[in-house]
């Protein structure tokens, strides 16, 4: 039976492709919360607890599917939001603050490690 899903579903441990399917929505589910003001404060645990698996399994799972674990997954997808805010004009400051981001410090110690550039330079570059 062909599946829109193709490559992605196949990642998904399970025999039976109605089984991957119901598991990929679920973890769809949990990547959505993750990329939303929502995913700030939902712990690994809880975000299990949603795809109604384990802990160690949800994070093996979502690694395999996403390519990394959940929380490096919701920081990147933080820092491309920003740098996104920041070549659109926002201030450094404020996309730092809307995406979830309580330290200044913090968010451009992070922003450079994943780009190569601080904050500052992106804007200025924009």
């Amino acid at each position: 039976m062909p599946c829109p899903y193709g490559l992605i579903l196949s990642k998904v441990p399970a025999k039976k492709w109605e089984t991957r399917a119901d598991l990929l929505g679920r973890m769809e589910i949990t990547r959505q919360i993750l990329e939303s003001p929502l995913g700030l404060e939902m712990t690994v645990d809880e975000l299990a607890r949603l795809a109604m698996v384990s802990r160690s399994h949800f994070i093996r799972l979502f690694t395999r599917i996403y390519g990394a674990t959940p929380m490096r997954h919701r920081s990147d997808w933080r820092l491309d939001q920003a740098r996104l805010a920041i070549l659109q004009g926002v201030s450094v400051s404020e996309a730092a603050i809307q995406v979830g981001y309580s330290s200044l410090p913090s968010f451009s110690r992070e922003f450079k490690v994943k780009f190569g550039v601080s904050p500052s330079q992106i804007r200025n570059r924009g």
